[in-house]
């Protein structure tokens, strides 16, 4: 059994106090039962930012992240209006819509007015199940409900509560004030389920001295009285207060009273005023505030006595918890309390001052009888467990049956249909509009008819036409009618194909939507008309398609007709219906299994045709086979195979007509011409578009009907019907929906060899009359008992009613028709409910997106090796993706100010260098998408905690790429500050699902950071390491070269020059290189070193020795500026890399070099050793003295001469594709 728990209880106006901790816990406790049978999924109001990052990191204890629903509110208008509530409810509805429970737990249901929580009963297909804590406004009106507003609110949610179908209760005093009350108006089960507490620490505990600081910042210095308490009246403080200030002074000189409570400073002072305390007991009463509950649990550890005077509760949580922890109770005899005590706690008379300051005079100062309560209550605390109370609830919940209702249409439901018929709207083009479409239309609404009051949009130029076609079964109205009336229209169809004549449908559907007959799955054609395609096409499957569609690599084939742009059609339709399995195979190959719920198959409407034998014995063609081809001229319907196969077979004794128009005009004349030359020019006819009357006369006349296709688009061949219609033998290869068709309705070519099987095809079928005749026969009898007019329009009828009923993809309606009411008083208000529903559940079936964070690179560029593999990582993607089985690439970005992510559109126009921009607008994410931190941004990122806990608990997988953790390993290396933003930086990332580290080393160090710092987490993050590419791509190359470029290339032709790559900044070890080379030089050694690399951080010293060392410009070089096109030739062309780094998460300039097969002189420390098991051309050296690293480097020196560069190529070079596949695999894995 599914259930939703709404968790709102956790954040409303309970939320700080024990309706919020009850919540939380008992959905602890319902998850702990066995999932076999209550499947649990928890509801939560992102908008409510109060409590919010507790109320998820609670959850993430035990609770998969997929089972996590959130769902936001209008941030504007006023929360306390009717107009505002039903927007809230609507986009409620949604998440709970998408979960489809059989029931939901609303802990909530009483919340003051102008709160966002939103939790009522609501019109679901579900059981509704209540938690009542208790009745009190409705108890004592006068003191809860002075004002009349509180009082319609408070009745509207009574009124609520009973039309719930489960109530359960927390305490048998609750469940007997609801009977009492309400025993005669409700009829459901009433359950008492209790309450319980996690509180579970050991009794005994006494000051400890670790604990007087943590006591002493309340004030705290003496023994002490405990109360939790409030400044409602039924918390009875002032009698507690009596009491206490009316103990002997011989007493209260050696005790404190401690009310925790969350009150108002005015409300504490009036206490003080009241009483006219004097100064010795006013430090003798503290009033804390709201405690932490760290905080709580100390002082219930420490109490001598815990005393709660409450007047009315529900069941009074305080009081067990402080049991809980074995502090002895005294408590009012009012209400809950007594049935929650027994007899483990003192009681008194709530009016009384004068017993409970007897109660606690007896009892403060005797140790014995406290010591005995405090066992008492331990005791009695253990009867209450959270296994039992979610146990006695799961019972109560399993016991309901299922009331949700699939509604499906029976003769009888259809029967009435026919009584009432109801108004639909029916757009579509009509003749003579030359499409398939518009006879297709023309056939179906008679049928149609029968089931509905049908009204034809005029949108084209030939509104006239309608009145011509079947006009007593329809009306024709304007668009402007439609739109103006639209509300009064119960249904509307839209029929979808890829011409022109669609074009007007996008705007209309966007603003009137309906269920969509889709006549071809990929509109290709039809969306290339739009201004905004690119966008679209961006939209609906990411840079992959745009970069496909610009990239020379893919010049071979548009990117339009490579992906579907039927997106924003599928996800603004109530329903689709497509006419083949093929089609609706496409559709979840391109969009998700999931669209199967809203995409229905109709069989294509076809009505056989009598035979028209009289033109078949017509003297023209009586002695002749005539083979026809219908359809438009182009490579999809294979017209050149056709002309080969026919050429090599029957031309001798047929004729073949090609039947319709020129499509694609290349095509067409490339046919021609082939045809003109082949010297059987007279044997072939190219009709062009035909007339209905001649396309007849075509089919009539036709011996054999020959229907290739390749490339199908979820299109059906509405000319191959025609022929089985109209009794035409018909040939076709097995591709898209004739793959489905039965064997022995038409002729299939089931190989790839088209030609040769269609030669062997068409000789079989011109010379085997009896094979063409059982061809015709049972076709027909297979149109007429699967494809009839009768039987489609009936199915279409079926199903266009389940699409309204069922109401699970009704958002567009839902929406049009909140447009076109009052609701909204300003657009923005209408901005803000748009927003919040986009936020709770994008209604959309687009493909599962990587938005990769490319923030850093767009707040400026500055070429970084880091910068380099974000570059590098994103084209990858991109490249990788271009599939219908990959992943949406979007690179997103934020700002040190924004509350959300933006897609990178202008990043991506150049970096793929696309003709058209793409636009920068927030993004919309959607469960199972994927958020990559790919760039570096340990200032930003801690700032985006609250936006990417959103996502997370959204559904959205969050992921991290590490490089490294220095400033957190090796802070001496960094300036001050730093390592308090790697510290929150990662603070902030190992809150998420995965780590993604560029080395083993990285890995294990972060590892160990959060093994010391949040051990906690290590049991809920993966931590992975991947393998970084080290090709320098041609795309990612900078070009120029630097003004002393000829001196440099001089040492290299001498093998005078070694190369050191990276960043000036103290780790990286250039004074120590630069100290090496001055001892080299001191000894007359000719070598020379060049840094490349810009300036860094605390370097001003270093960068002066070097601008002025007398080497600098002969041997001794620094390119600040140096472009990828010269960093290759020294790579190429030096005689080693110099790496004296003392700390890396890994090094780009020793993978790098390895496409050039350059030795490479490495300082030993463990990543570089780790990179060595890669690349086997590194040399390590060790220690710190000057003298010890120039002899190492001299014998190593001495060792490259001996041997030519081409013996070190044992290197390799990994592709940025293939280490981005790797790391793809484990994002997604």
């Amino acid at each position: 059994m599914r259930v939703l728990v709404d968790l709102q209880g956790a954040q409303g106006f309970g939320a700080g106090r024990g309706i919020g901790r009850y919540t939380l816990e008992l959905s602890r406790a319902l998850f702990a039962l066995n999932q076999a049978n209550l499947e649990l999924f928890f509801l939560i109001n992102f908008s409510v930012q109060e409590n919010l990052e507790n109320t998820i990191d609670y959850l993430k204890e035990f609770c998969p992240r997929g089972n996590m629903k959130g769902f936001f509110v209008p941030d504007s208008g006023d929360f306390e209006t009717r107009s505002w509530r039903q927007q809230a409810k609507l986009i409620r509805s949604v998440k709970i819509k998408e979960v489809n429970p059989d029931a939901i737990i609303l802990t909530s249901l009483f919340e003051p007015l102008g709160s966002r929580v939103l939790s009522e009963i609501d019109e679901f297909k579900c059981y509704q199940i209540v938690i009542l804590y208790d009745l009190i406004p409705y108890e004592d009106p006068e003191t809860y409900l002075t004002r009349e507003k509180d009082r319609k609110n408070y009745k509207r949610s009574i009124h609520q509560l009973l039309k719930s179908d489960l109530i359960l209760s927390i305490s048998n005093y609750t469940t007997n004030i609801f009977l009492k009350n309400f025993c005669e108006r409700f009829t459901a089960p009433v359950v008492t389920i209790g309450a319980a507490t996690e509180k579970k620490i050991s009794p005994g505990n006494v000051l400890k001295e670790c604990q007087f600081d943590a006591l002493g910042k309340f004030g705290i210095e003496k023994e002490f009285i405990l109360t939790i308490s409030g400044q409602d009246k039924r918390k009875n403080l002032k009698t507690l207060l009596l009491a206490f200030s009316s103990l002997p002074h011989s007493e209260r000189k050696r005790i404190q009273l401690v009310v925790v409570c969350d009150m108002e400073s005015s409300v504490i002072n009036s206490f003080e005023d009241k009483f006219a305390f004097n100064s010795e007991i006013q430090n003798e009463v503290i009033f804390t505030g709201p405690v932490k509950e760290d905080d709580l649990d100390l002082l219930y550890s420490n109490c001598e006595l815990f005393v709660f005077p409450s007047t009315m509760e529900g069941f009074g949580l305080p009081v067990l918890e402080a049991m809980s922890f074995g502090c002895p109770c005294v408590v009012s005899n009012s209400t809950s309390l007594p049935e929650l005590v027994g007899d483990a706690a003192v009681k008194f008379d709530a009016t009384n001052v004068s017993e409970l300051k007897r109660k606690i005079s007896e009892l403060i100062f005797d140790t014995s009888k406290l010591n005995t309560l405090s066992k008492l209550s331990v005791e009695k605390s253990k009867q209450y467990d959270w296994s039992d109370v979610a146990e006695k609830a799961a019972r109560a919940i399993r016991s309901l049956k299922s009331k949700k209702k699939r509604y499906f249409f029976t003769s009888q439901g259809q029967r009435e249909g026919l009584k009432a018929k109801k108004k639909l709207a029916y757009i579509s083009p009509f003749p003579p509009e030359k499409t398939g479409i518009s006879k297709y239309s023309s056939d179906l609404i008679p049928y149609l008819s029968k089931f509905y009051d049908i009204h034809c949009v005029a949108i084209s130029n030939y509104p006239t036409s309608l009145a011509n076609i079947h006009n007593r079964y329809f009306n024709v109205i304007s668009k402007t009618q439609f739109k103006e009336k639209f509300l009064e229209y119960e249904r509307v169809l839209y029929h979808f194909g890829n011409s022109e004549f669609h074009l007007p449908y996008f705007e209309l559907l966007e603003n009137y939507p309906g269920v969509v007959v889709l006549h071809e799955v990929f509109l290709d054609g039809l969306c290339a008309l739009r201004d905004d395609h690119f966008q679209m096409l961006f939209d609906s499957h990411g840079a992959s398609s745009t970069y496909a569609l610009f990239s020379q690599k893919f010049a071979q084939r548009n990117s339009l007709t490579r992906y579907p742009c039927s997106l924003e059609v599928v996800d603004q339709s109530l329903g689709l219906i497509v006419h083949s399995k093929f089609a609706k195979r496409l559709l979840t190959t391109w969009y998700g299994s999931e669209i199967s719920r809203k995409c229905k198959l109709v069989p294509f409407l076809k009505e056989n045709k009598p035979l028209n034998t009289e033109i078949r014995e017509s003297e023209f063609y009586n002695d002749e086979v005539v083979v026809c081809s219908f359809g438009y001229l182009g490579p999809g319907k294979m017209n050149l195979q056709l002309f080969d196969a026919w050429s090599n077979s029957i031309s001798d004794q047929s004729k073949l007509v090609f039947v319709g128009p020129d499509g694609d005009e290349d095509y067409a004349a490339e046919l021609k011409k082939k045809v003109m030359a082949s010297g059987n020019g007279d044997k072939v006819i190219f009709t062009g578009w035909v007339s209905e009357e001649d396309y007849n006369y075509w089919l009539s006349v036709a011996t054999v009907g020959v229907q290739l296709r390749i490339g199908s688009r979820g299109e059906t061949s509405a000319s191959l019907f025609d022929c089985m219609a109209n009794g035409v033998p018909a040939i076709v290869n097995v591709h898209g929906d004739t793959a489905d068709f039965p064997e022995d309705i038409v002729h299939k070519l089931k190989g790839n060899s088209i030609v040769p099987e269609l030669i062997a095809g068409l000789r079989l079928l011109v010379d085997n009359v009896r094979l063409r005749r059982n061809l015709s026969l049972k076709s027909r009898e297979y149109l007429t008992k699967n494809h009839s007019p009768e039987y489609s329009a009936k199915k279409y009828f079926s199903i266009i009613e389940n699409f309204y009923f069922d109401r699970s993809f009704n958002l567009p309606l839902e929406l049009s028709r909140l447009k076109s009411s009052n609701m909204f008083k300003t657009g923005g208000e209408s901005d803000c409910f748009i927003n919040a529903l986009l936020k709770t559940s994008l209604p959309s079936f687009r493909p599962k997106t990587l938005f990769i964070d490319v923030s850093e690179i767009i707040r400026g560029d500055i070429r970084t090796g880091i910068q380099r593999v974000v570059r590098n990582l994103t084209r990858a993607f991109t490249d990788n993706n271009v599939s219908k089985n990959g992943l949406r690439i979007e690179p997103v970005y934020s700002t040190d100010s924004a509350n959300q992510y933006f897609c990178a559109g202008t990043f991506l126009t150049r970096l793929f260098q696309l003709p058209v921009p793409l636009e920068d607008r927030p993004i919309e994410a959607k469960a199972g998408d994927i958020f990559l931190g790919l760039d570096l941004q340990p200032i930003i990122i801690p700032k985006k905690k609250g936006v990417l806990l959103e996502m997370q608990a959204r559904g959205v997988s969050v992921q991290f790429i590490v490089y490294d953790i220095l400033p957190l390993t090796h802070r001496e290396y960094f300036s001050p500050g730093v390592y308090q933003h790697f510290f929150n930086w990662v603070e902030t990332i190992s809150l998420f699902e995965k780590l993604l580290c560029i080395s083993d080393t990285t890995r294990g160090e972060i590892e160990r950071f959060l093994q010391v710092f949040f051990p906690e987490r290590l049991d809920d993050i993966e931590l992975h390491s991947f393998l970084l590419g080290n090709e320098i791509t041609d795309e990612d190359a900078s070009k120029g070269e630097p003004k002393n470029a000829e001196k440099i290339r001089g040492l290299m032709k001498l093998n005078q020059l070694y190369l050191t790559v990276g960043t000036l900044e103290p780790r990286k070890g250039h004074e120590e290189t630069l100290k090496v080379f001055d001892l080299l030089w001191s000894r007359g050694d000719k070598v020379a070193i060049v840094f490349v690399g810009k300036k860094g951080w605390e370097i001003d010293e270093l960068v002066r020795k070097i601008k002025n060392h007398r080497m600098f410009g002969r041997h001794l070089f620094w390119l600040d500026d140096c472009s990828d096109e010269f960093l290759i030739e020294i790579y190429e062309n030096a005689s080693g890399l110099v790496v004296s780094s003392r700390a890396e998460g890994y090094s780009l300039p020793i993978v790098e070099s390895q496409n050039f097969g350059m030795p490479v002189f490495a300082r030993d420390i463990a990543v570089f050793r780790e990179i060595g098991q890669t690349y086997n051309n590194i040399t390590f050296y060790d220690g710190e003295d000057v003298e010890r690293i120039a002899a190492q480097f001299t014998e190593w020196k001495t060792c490259l001469r001996r041997r030519n560069r081409g013996e070190n190529k044992g290197s390799k070079t990994i592709c940025w594709k293939k280490a981005t596949k790797d790391l793809q695999k484990i994002i997604i894995g």
